[in-house]
């Protein structure tokens, strides 16, 4: 494409799509397990939200990793449930109730800063 067509934007900071998440997406074979980033790119969520969902017994990691040590989920698993509206609207529900309860907390106690 000439370099006339293509359209910049200086006055964004951010690329549109890091360059590492546009590879992952792209990739023709996923890996057997994603990492919890991963995850939330072929899903769409944030990364923030991950933990949210694993507390919500709504998305499971392999094997009994430690609390504070990464998190690994099964590719079939979450193509799955990438598919299933049904678990969407469940996730969905269970991020907006979080972030109200969060937000209900934080307006509640003035204190906390």
């Amino acid at each position: 494409m000439p370099a006339a067509f293509i359209q910049c934007n200086t006055q964004q900071k951010e690329p549109l799509m890091k360059t590492e998440k546009q590879h992952f997406l792209n990739l023709r074979r996923l890996p057997a397990r994603l990492s919890a980033e991963q995850t939330d790119w072929e899903l769409g969520f944030e990364y923030h939200e991950i933990p949210l969902l694993v507390k919500a017994n709504l998305l499971k990691p392999l094997g009994k990793p430690a609390p504070n040590g990464p998190k690994y989920y099964p590719t079939c698993v979450i193509l799955k449930l990438k598919e299933d509206e049904a678990w969407l609207n469940k996730v969905c529900r269970s991020i907006t109730q979080t972030r109200r309860l969060k937000n209900q907390g934080a307006k509640s106690d003035p204190d906390k800063s």
